[in-house]
């Protein structure tokens, strides 16, 4: 096209340039096929009116039909939102788009009718295309230079002559040709026809809408801010042509650098009627793209004040500075680089700059964690800025030192020296949701727990020394050190105040007896017992003492803290305990559960029993219904002795109850004797025993 500039004045459009929320969904089936790419890019250019959308593509268009699609155009191109003329404008339409193009001057009727339902003419068409243009270009400050007006066509003489010019001008400029030398003025147009013709133009005008058509820099750009801070002016030495940049609504603008080197320019601006720094916004100009980027929407902060690094090795680099002690560092393309402290100006930004990227990463200054969710992780080291890469998706060879793929939920230990992450792939030792670490001391990855569990999540909780808690899908959680070390599954909520409370019985030293990951006796509190012949329980805040007598005591907790007497039949208890007789006529010590009812005297009670006799070598399991009756017993060898520590621990599953000694099986019975659950406690009969505490959960 032949056009002659005055003034662009830029505005923010590039918004019109995006994909309706028809994307995807557009249907031009109707269209014949050298049409329907051309079409969906109309669509996608937002040009497609929805007067249009279910419309049958090749029917010849209505002038109602066509004042849509030229006033879509319109809005399209400039992002100006066109109001109607008044209803009374034309006596046969009240049409919203017909009103719209009457108010541009694109449609303006005969005789008080718009006659819009009447097909429109390939001379109307012309007509209201090349008003459409002018005033687009009259939008951006620019002129149509106008074409000789003289009709070359075949049949120029059916050409009306109220649209010459309008006609000479869209046939000249390849807008629309005709057929055979012809221009054929009184035909009508199929649909998909005028809405291609639509969509070249805009193509054909996207530099305009951009504000880059006549951007030159072979020779330079000078500024001028207007000094009401309206907007500032850039103007081509190369050809005089000028870019104005608009003050947003309610706001003043202000240019505080002019990066020419790089065409940049940066500025702030304030509404109005700001009180304080806080309602300041900083842009950047970018001459040769006339883009504007707000930064602090594009950094995801507040920013105060920005300067540029004018000499020196990182000359052009920007910092930023927030409403805080620090200062962000970024490139040309607005990548950070790196953040800096303290007293940071342009004169010694270069050396704190090279200071801080020729730092060895140090993770005791912490990191922050780049997690997106998809198995890439990677860390930013605060001391430098540097990223290291942890965990990739990306397939193919592992780049060192990664040997591990597909990672998420990263989480790091307090001091920074591991990372945490579960690993998705099957990879040598490390299996598919398993929980792994990165040690950055021994630069190697390792995983926590066994093989064989997938871990769902994981909590790391500051108690005392850190710990890991492991969900696995179970009804109690595993609990590790920060090293990998298997501390307990004691661990009944995956909520951290119950996880300070599980952690408080498992920790605390002492006689203990404990449910469900809750202290419910000890040596303060909680504890009854029965005995004969006048032999009592001696305790201690470390443990409980049975002294040698027949028919001796047995302990038990207090249901005054807790339903012990109602705990599930499914459960698993564990008792360290030490016998401290092996003579001949030594009885055995162990523990009771499965409690419905005592009273004083060993076998006054209704419930199972599993003890050690030393001197016997025999692990009894037995039940007493306020008589005993011995049910099995099971050879355990020789190789505990007298005032060793013995982990017995008993696992009821229904009728099935099985017994372990220092983790090593021992056997089972099947009795269904009491099968409603109870209380729990120690029990000995002539014999001295040491007792430290009684754990009780659910069998998992």
């Amino acid at each position: 096209m032949k056009k002659c500039i005055k003034t662009i004045t830029i505005v923010t459009l590039f918004m019109m340039l995006g994909i309706t929320s028809l994307a995807g969904g557009w249907d031009v089936s109707t269209a014949d096929t050298w049409a329907q790419s051309e079409i969906e890019d109309a669509y996608m250019y937002d040009l497609m009116p929805y007067k249009l959308v279910m419309s049958n593509l090749k029917d010849k268009i209505t002038r109602a039909e066509f004042a849509a699609l030229v006033v879509k155009m319109y809005e399209s191109m400039t992002g100006e939102y066109v109001e109607q003329a008044p209803f009374d404008t034309f006596e046969d339409s009240e049409d919203e788009d017909v009103l719209k193009a009457n108010t541009l001057g694109i449609m303006k009727g005969s005789n008080g009718k718009a006659n819009p339902n009447n097909l429109v003419t390939r001379q109307e068409m012309a007509t209201m295309y090349y008003r459409t243009l002018d005033k687009v270009y009259n939008y951006f400050g620019e002129e149509i230079e106008a074409t000789d007006g003289i009709l070359t066509a075949k049949d120029k003489d059916l050409v009306a002559s109220w649209c010459t010019k309008e006609v000479d001008y869209i046939n000249e400029n390849n807008i629309m040709k005709g057929s055979n030398g012809n221009f054929n003025p009184l035909d009508n147009a199929p649909i998909e026809q005028a809405i291609v013709v639509v969509k070249r133009v805009y193509e054909d005008e996207l530099d305009l809408i951009k504000g880059t058509r006549f951007i030159d820099l072979s020779k330079g750009y000078v500024y001028k801010q207007e000094k009401y801070g309206n907007n500032f002016t850039v103007t081509f030495k190369a050809n005089g042509k000028s870019n104005i940049v608009k003050a947003n609504e309610y706001t003043s603008l202000d240019v505080t650098i002019n990066d020419s080197e790089n065409t940049k320019i940066y500025y702030s601006e304030t509404y109005d009627d700001a009180i304080d720094e806080q309602g300041l916004n900083t842009y950047r100009y970018d001459v040769a793209t006339n883009e504007i980027t707000c930064l602090d929407d594009y950094f995801g902060y507040k920013v105060s004040n920005v300067a540029l690094v004018d000499k020196g090795k990182y000359k052009g680099y920007l910092l930023v500075y927030p409403y805080e002690d620090t200062v962000y560092v970024y490139n040309q393309e607005l990548e950070a680089i790196c953040v800096l402290e303290g007293m940071v100006t342009a004169e010694n930004a270069n050396s704190l700059i090279d200071s801080k990227l020729n730092a060895p990463n140090d993770y005791k200054q912490g990191y922050t964690v780049n997690d997106d969710g998809y198995g890439n992780i990677s860390v930013t080291f605060n001391n430098n800025g540097n990223t290291q890469e942890i965990v990739t998706s990306e397939e193919g060879e592992y780049r060192a030192p990664n040997p591990i793929s597909n990672g998420f939920n990263a989480k790091t230990s307090k001091d920074y020296s591991r990372i945490f992450f579960i690993a998705r792939q099957n990879l040598d030792f490390i299996k598919p949701n398993s929980l792994c670490y990165y040690d950055f001391d021994q630069k190697e990855y390792g995983q926590i727990g066994e093989m064989s569990v997938d871990v769902k999540d994981y909590k790391i909780v500051e108690y005392n020394n850190e710990f890991i808690v492991v969900d696995t899908g179970k009804k109690i959680y595993d609990v590790y050190n920060i090293y990998g070390a298997f501390e307990t599954n004691q661990i009944f909520a995956f909520d951290e105040s119950v996880i300070w409370d599980n952690l408080d019985a498992y920790f605390t030293t002492g006689l203990k007896m404990v449910m469900d990951g809750t202290i419910v006796a000890n040596a303060d509190y909680g504890l009854s017992w029965t005995y004969t012949k006048g032999k009592e329980w001696g305790y201690s805040s470390s443990m409980a003492t049975a002294a040698k007598d027949k028919g001796g005591p047995t302990m038990y907790a207090s249901v005054e803290n807790h339903e012990l007497r109602d705990y599930q039949n499914d459960a698993v208890y564990e008792c360290l305990m030490q016998i401290m007789s092996d003579e001949k006529d030594n009885g055995n010590s162990g523990i009771i559960f499965n409690v419905e009812s005592i009273s004083p005297g060993n076998d006054n009670y209704r419930g199972y029993y599993v003890g050690i006799d030393l001197y016997k070598n025999k692990l009894m399991i037995g039940k007493s219904n306020y008589k005993w009756t011995n049910l099995k017993e099971f050879n355990i060898g020789d190789d505990i002795k007298r005032g060793d520590y013995i982990y017995l621990k008993v696992i009821r599953s229904n009728s099935r109850i099985t017994v372990y000694v220092n983790d090593e099986y021992i056997g089972e019975i099947y009795d269904s004797s009491y099968t409603n659950g109870g209380g729990m406690g120690f029990r000995s009969w002539n014999a001295n025993c040491n007792y430290y505490n009684l754990y009780a959960y659910p069998n998992n």
